[in-house]
């Protein structure tokens, strides 16, 4: 992770923020003590991605601190690859007094970019005005570590983790504590086999509830993925660690597989959709968007992902992630939840679109033709004659020969009945092999997503299917293919009936390869 290549990500990131606040997305009077100027002016798409990253990050945090204040329990977080980033001034002047409400706010990253911050904030008032607690604090300060009043910022590799224990210890860290921990764009620049051993220390280490923020690519697999990695690859930066990042299921894993308890990760879409409609409004008035369908693709393609562990040692009677939500005057918060609303709409929008499907191919392979109208006419005939007989000699005595005449017509009946499936079966294999190149289409699509919560727990026959590749123990999580074959079952029969495709009431009757109840005429 020592390419210049990589650290020059800091400055790209930090010149487009500060092109953002400059444009009034939002604002943050310490972006201008990092970079002093704002380089060449970003693109609107960018503009709002930063603005969706920076709202839905500060919003998580400051969901998770007021948990903690609401308990009287301070966090400490952790900023992996801080960068110039200014999240700590912000939550100073968010949260007042932050002393109550955090213990410690540590920064890591390089050394060679920790020394460059360091030297930013000792040149200006404004920032160290804020890592003091009045004017007879004393800041320690080396060419690469600062330690001031509940922030630190310390130069080291942290997945060396020898070196960073000690540093950590430095920063007078409390591994008691609540810990939040965030990287915004650091993962992927990693070896998979570091980040695994970092992620599982981060368990093992600290003690009580922990929370991992991560703002990463994903959909990478896509051939807009691969142009990101093209685009990187020729900028000199590596990404080891894409794997990760190629779906929701991906992203989720690494951070269970490591003792995490539960993870979660939203499309910057999906955050999109979920700011407040007047605060979108806004932002979408400061520059003319012309490309709609890259900030489509971009947003598509980078995620905001949570993981957690311990979270009972919050004491907290609701520490559920699926309703995570930030309330404050500041328009720039809002609330994070899985659009699952969505989710299932546009299931049930599928499960519409392939049963008229089906039933189109149905009607053009089979109800059009003659010889499956001529059967179905026959069955309506056959079905009316025989319970009319029974009506009769429900009323007398049956006798041999009008029991047999009686057997033959249900035989008949039955053979109809087998004839009429067998011209069906003909539009069957056609139904199967579109709704199968479909399925796997959509399924791919919400791969590892969970779309809808089951009021319920499924018997263990059943979670195989309506848990099917979805993460964690939650058995009540419900996956695209079950609620897909849900919404179909009872959508095409309603459809049936609605186009008159249905069987008859009669038919219906007799539609029972086996026959009658042989117990009903036995005397």
């Amino acid at each position: 992770m020592g390419d210049e290549a990589v650290q020059s990500t800091n400055l790209d990131a930090t010149f487009s923020k500060r092109s953002a606040v400059h444009f009034g997305y939002w604002t943050d009077p310490y972006i201008s003590q990092m970079v002093s100027s704002m380089g060449e002016r970003k693109a609107p798409e960018i503009h709002l991605g930063y603005f969706t990253r920076v709202t839905a990050l500060k919003s998580l945090i400051l969901k998770t601190v007021e948990y903690g204040q609401a308990l009287g329990r301070k966090v400490q977080i952790v900023s992996l690859g801080a960068g110039f980033d200014t999240l700590f001034w912000r939550l100073r002047d968010e949260l007042n007094p932050m002393d109550e409400a955090v213990n410690n706010y540590i920064e890591v990253d390089l050394p060679e970019v920790t020394a460059k911050k360091c030297y930013r904030i000792k040149k200006s008032k404004l920032l160290l005005s804020k890592v003091v607690q009045d004017d007879d604090d004393e800041v320690k300060l080396s060419r690469t570590d600062l330690h001031g009043h509940r922030y630190h910022l310390i130069g080291a590799d942290f997945t060396d983790l020898t070196l960073l224990a000690r540093k950590l210890a430095e920063c007078q860290i409390d591994y008691a504590l609540p810990t939040i921990f965030l990287a915004e764009c650091v993962l992927i620049y990693i070896e998979p086999t570091k980040v695994e051993r970092f992620l599982s220390w981060t368990t093992t280490a600290f003690t009580s509830a922990l929370v991992f923020l991560n703002h990463e690519q994903l959909n990478m697999n896509d051939r807009f993925g691969a142009v990101i990695v093209e685009n990187m690859s020729s900028r000199g930066c590596g990404l080891p660690g894409v794997a990760a990042c190629q779906s929701p299921a991906a992203q989720n894993g690494r951070f269970l597989a490591r003792g995490y308890h539960g993870a979660l990760c939203w499309t910057m879409s999906e955050v999109y959709e979920l700011l407040p409609r007047d605060e979108v409004n806004r932002v979408e008035k400061l520059e003319l968007f012309d490309e709609k369908e890259l900030m489509r693709q971009l947003f598509e393609h980078y995620c905001v992902g949570i993981a957690w562990r311990n979270q009972d040692k919050f004491n907290f009677d609701d520490f559920d992630f699926w309703k995570l939500a930030a309330s404050s005057s500041d328009p720039g918060f809002i609330i994070i939840i899985p659009v699952m609303w969505a989710d299932t709409l546009l299931i049930l929008g599928i499960s519409v679109f392939t049963a008229l499907l089906g039933e189109g191919f149905t009607w053009l392979f089979v109800y059009r033709t003659e010889r499956y109208q001529r059967l179905k006419s026959d069955i309506e005939k056959q079905t009316k004659r025989l319970e009319k007989k029974k009506e009769i000699l429900g009323e007398s005595t049956l006798d041999k020969t009008r029991k047999r005449k009686m057997e033959k017509d249900e035989e008949k009946l039955k053979n109809t009945n087998r004839d009429l499936m067998v011209v069906k079966m003909k539009s069957m294999v056609a139904i199967g092999f579109v709704f199968t190149s479909l399925l796997s289409m959509f399924n791919s699509i919400f791969d590892g997503k969970v779309v809808a919560k089951l009021p319920f727990t499924p018997i263990s026959w059943v979670q195989g299917l309506s848990h099917r590749n979805l993460l964690g123990e939650d058995y009540t999580d419900c996956s695209f293919i079950f609620l897909y074959i849900l919404c179909t079952m009872s959508i095409r029969q309603n459809i049936q009936k609605a186009l008159g495709f249905a069987p008859s009431r009669a038919a219906a009757k007799q539609s029972n390869m086996w026959g009658p109840d042989p117990n009903k005429y036995k005397f």
